[in-house]
């Protein structure tokens, strides 16, 4: 072997050894961004959860104040009627 077969041989060596590193490189940040894509789904998933949940307690609450409503109110059908209407039209005030 003389110096150009060497000289070739390294620089081939080296070329695959970028190439290798660079595809290592790229491996790893796609599974970094999997990971990433995967905890953001994640994130949105208990996002809403949280948000249903809150919105099933806002319901209940919503209830159980119309219903103390009624009862305060069972004897004046005008409050009634009232309470009534903006069952119907969800438009409280």
């Amino acid at each position: 072997m003389n110096s150009l077969d060497i000289a070739i041989l390294s620089l081939v060596c080296m070329v695959v050894g970028v190439v290798i590193s660079k595809i290592w490189i790229g491996a790893s940040q796609v599974a970094a961004f999997q990971a990433a894509i995967a905890k953001a789904k994640q994130d949105v998933n208990n996002v809403g959860v949280n948000v249903r949940n809150n919105d099933r307690k806002a319901n209940r609450r919503n209830q159980q104040m119309v219903a103390a409503q009624l009862d305060i109110h069972a004897e004046n059908p005008k409050a009634i009627r009232r309470i009534s209407t903006l069952l119907k039209d969800d438009s409280w005030e």
